[in-house]
């Protein structure tokens, strides 16, 4: 009970602070190393849910598959400025619309909003 109590403190603590991680490096810089992972054939794969794929696009010609959503997720953790690296690192053309982060407006609201969104 006491563990609980704390990390509550602590998020309620820390909502309004906007952290500088990220998971990004921007390349050319010393020690910046991405490691590409080859594309297979689905024939050449073990036949997992990752290979699930959703059509977008004009007339569905685009594919979204699963292990995009879950960069996507991955992404939501980014910083101000890494967010904008890794959509250009994962998907090259796409750019942040709207975004909005918790605890952004909570100096000019008397309610704490833990709500993060993007719209790309």
């Amino acid at each position: 009970l006491v563990l609980v109590v704390v990390v509550v403190v602590l998020s309620i603590a820390t909502v309004g602070d906007d952290s500088d991680w990220t998971a990004f490096c921007k390349e050319g810089e010393p020690g910046c190393r991405y490691y590409e992972v080859p594309f297979l054939l689905s024939n050449k794969t073990s036949g997992l849910m990752c290979e699930g794929r959703f059509n977008y696009g004009f007339q569905g010609k685009k594919e979204f598959h699963i292990s995009d959503f879950a960069l996507f997720s991955a992404l939501a953790y980014e910083s101000k400025d890494g967010l904008p690296i890794g959509l250009q690192r994962y998907f090259p053309g796409w750019t942040v619309a709207t975004s909005r982060r918790a605890g952004a407006d909570s100096e000019k609201s008397s309610t704490s909003d833990w709500t993060t969104f993007f719209e790309f």
